[in-house]
Order: C-alpha cells, then structure tokens, then sequence
C-alpha cells in the first residue's frame, strides 16, 4: 500500500536519512555518498539536467526530446507529478512531456541544490531542488515556479519512480495547491526531533515519533527501515542524543495534495549543531514525507550525506 504500491520494488525501503543510529550497517556510512569504484558510476548530475530539460541540453530554451526524457526511466519507470494519476512506461512518459511541454516556448531550468546518496543495495536516490522558468504558450506570460524533485534509480542511473513537488496552478490553473494539513508544523517537528528551534538543547521524541503514527517508516541508510512508535522513539533518542545542540532551519517547503487526496511535502532544511564529542556539523539536506490525507506519515525519505553523524 502507500505511494509506492505501483512503483516501488521492496528492495527501495532503504534511504539516506539523519537517523544513522539505529541498527548495525552493513556497509560503511561513507560510501552512500562515494561511489565504490567497482563500476562506472552514472552521471546523476546529467540524469538531473535531462529530466529539468525534457530531454534537451541546456542552451536552446526552445528545444525538448520527449523520446531521450522518456529514456531516462527503465521500461516500466514511474513519473507522480502532482494533481495528475502517475504516468508508467515509456509511450505514457512520452506523452506526458509533450503534453507538458507544448505548454512552453521557452523553457529554461535550473538547480539550486542536488544531494545524490547510493543505498545499501546499489540503487541510486536523488533530489534536487530546482525552478522552472517557462514562457507560456497561451498568454506569452513568464512563469517561475519554484519546485524539488526526488528519483529513485536502479544502479546504473536509470530512474525506477520520480516524485515532483511543486504548486502546478501557475501553468495549469484548474490544479491546485496542497490544502488542509498543517504542513508547517509538520515540518518543523520533524526537522528538530519535536524540539522548540529557540531551545536547541531540548528535544521531545513521543511528538517525533508520533509523526509517523503505529505504521510510517521512516528510511536510514545502510539499514532496514524502521516502523513502528518504539522504533521511531529509539530513532529519535539515538540520533538526536549525538547532538549537545542542534538547531535545524527550513530553507524552502513544497506541499502537494496527490490526485487522491494523499497528502506529500519535501523541504530544504539545513542541519547546524555541535556533537556531544564537540565536532561541528553543518550540512543541507533534503526531506520527502509521504502522508495519508490526515497528515500522519507513511513514509518519510531524507537526503543528506551522513557523516560525522555515528552510530
């Protein structure tokens, strides 16, 4: 069940997450953000450029390649953008970015921001975020819509399920916005581990955990992902016990409600605190929460690289 009952092979419950606490990994934390050098890694940045592009090289604001964007997806690949059904294999894909597309002359995207995290198994995750900056082919009018991205891949690059989050209303007016959850506060408890951010000593793990209700998961990498209160509240202590202070900040927050009513959100979130051992961690990170329509999380992805922050 979930978001990824349609698209999502059981081997992706693996994520780059915060909470590198839990469970002994079965590879070394390092290596979700270095490749091994046993095979030739994809180029994720390239991978990043085509999707924002529709296929095109960056440079000609009227070109697009529906067939290369389609490609970038294996056979049965998955594309969820929000208000719309997901699109799955390549002739719906294809379809997709034309019909997308041809709402543009010129279009021309660019990313802030790419966190790319190999998993345990070799599956390659990335999120980005980017703006899309468009000139409408109904009404001349420029548009700028700010957006973040998450693609889960197999491990030579090619994308099994890509997530967009972004208020699609700009272009298409009939779509709208996310409604109803309090996203806000969502994030902020998630982000903080049910802290106050005016208080970066303190940390409150029953409101973190209760987030995710009896059955949200939330992904780590290099280990099975955990479910359940006791688990999350195990997560919560573990992870934020490294910390002598800790003071997270929301840097930007897209909120989607999916075609049917499934609540989702992904922020861009910096990670600043000082370890019990006294080492400074400052990093971005990027986190997906898929939730049900009451806004209890069913699963939740975080993109970061992880270290300094020990089991």
């Amino acid at each position: 069940g979930g978001p990824f009952k349609s698209a999502m092979k059981p081997t992706l419950l693996i994520f780059a997450a915060l909470s590198v606490a839990l469970a002994t990994p079965v590879v070394d934390q390092h290596s979700l953000i270095v490749d091994s050098g046993s095979r030739v890694a994809p180029n994720l940045t390239e991978v990043v450029r085509l999707y924002m592009n529709f296929g095109a090289v960056p440079g000609n604001a009227s070109d697009y390649n529906c067939t290369a964007w389609a490609r970038l997806w294996n056979e049965d690949g998955v594309r969820n953008t929000p208000g719309l059904p997901a699109s799955q294999g390549w002739a719906k894909l294809e379809y997709m970015c034309d019909l997308v597309r041809t709402q543009f002359t010129e279009l021309f995207c660019d990313s802030e921001l790419e966190i790319d995290v190999t998993s345990y198994n070799a599956e390659k995750r990335t999120a980005f975020q980017w703006t899309i900056n468009g000139i409408l082919a109904s009404t001349g009018e420029q548009v700028s819509v700010p957006a973040i991205t998450a693609l889960f891949m197999d491990a030579d690059g090619t994308i099994q399920n890509a997530w967009d989050f972004l208020d699609p209303s700009a272009f298409s007016p009939h779509l709208a916005a996310a409604d109803s959850v309090n996203v806000t506060e969502i994030v902020r408890v998630y982000m903080n581990f049910g802290g106050i951010p005016s208080y970066p000593h303190a940390a409150n793990c029953s409101q973190w955990a209760s987030l995710f209700g009896e059955t949200g998961v939330r992904n780590t990498p290099g280990v099975p992902p955990t479910r359940g209160l006791d688990k999350q509240t195990q997560t919560c202590q573990a992870v934020r016990g490294q910390f002598e202070t800790m003071l997270n900040f929301n840097e930007f927050t897209s909120a989607v409600t999916s075609w049917n009513n499934e609540k989702r959100v992904a922020f861009v979130w910096d990670i600043e605190g000082m370890t019990v051992t006294g080492n400074i961690i400052q990093r971005q990170a990027i986190s997906t929460l898929f939730m049900w329509s009451n806004g209890t999380i069913q699963y939740a992805w975080d993109f970061l690289d992880p270290k300094g922050i020990e089991p």
